[in-house]
């Protein structure tokens, strides 16, 4: 082998480590892009959805996780039953809550509309994002932090402990999750699909 074609070879190889490595280098994110994915994963945490793989990731999952949002984001919007002890979510209203979050939807509906117990107000887990990284295909691995408010009443999910402690709010670091979600081009512009997701519990 040559002194020039060694030369190909470790520049060639530089250059792909280099690359790789550009690829895999942490995203620099905006206030706004911050905020959004803030929304994003808090809509998981609240709703507490369990560890999955693209493999395993099952229509009770997905019919879990819809009925949960549903409930807690578009209480109002659904119809009571007749005994005013559930509120009941529809199947075209499940499908579009699958959609938007993962891409997909059940293979079948049994049982719609669904019932979901009316519950009194309890505190509900938000997440940070912590670092966004970008891997291929338009995928990214997402990681951050769970917590949980001292209280049912509102606190604003984008503020840092230091504002809460000001603010007197009593928030508990209770986790943190790691994400593999895919941005997806639809006519109304781009939106975040989750296709892995995990939470670790405990203080990270």
């Amino acid at each position: 082998m040559t002194y020039k074609i060694r030369l190909i070879i470790v520049f060639g190889s530089l250059w792909l480590l280099t690359a790789a490595a550009g690829a895999l280098a942490g995203e620099t994110l905006s206030a706004a892009e911050t905020r959004k994915l803030n929304t994003f994963f808090s809509n998981f945490s609240e709703a507490r959805m369990a560890r999955f793989t693209p493999v395993s990731l099952s229509d009770e999952a997905l019919l879990s996780f819809a009925m949960k949002h549903n409930y807690i984001n578009n209480f109002k919007s659904l119809k009571q039953s007749t005994d005013q002890l559930s509120v009941l979510v529809p199947a075209t209203l499940i499908d579009r809550t699958t959609t938007k979050y993962f891409g997909r939807t059940l293979h079948a509906h049994s049982g719609a509309p669904y019932s979901v117990l009316m519950a009194d107000g309890e505190p509900l887990p938000f997440s940070q994002i912590r670092t966004l990284t970008a891997l291929d295909d338009h995928r990214y691995q997402a990681d951050g932090l769970v917590y949980l408010p001292g209280g049912p009443d509102p606190i604003d999910i984008h503020a840092n402990p230091n504002i809460w402690n000001k603010d007197g709010v009593e928030v508990e670091t209770i986790g943190r999750f790691t994400a593999i979600i895919k941005k997806e081009t639809t006519d109304g512009g781009e939106r975040w699909i989750l296709t892995e997701y995990a939470v670790i519990e405990g203080t990270p």
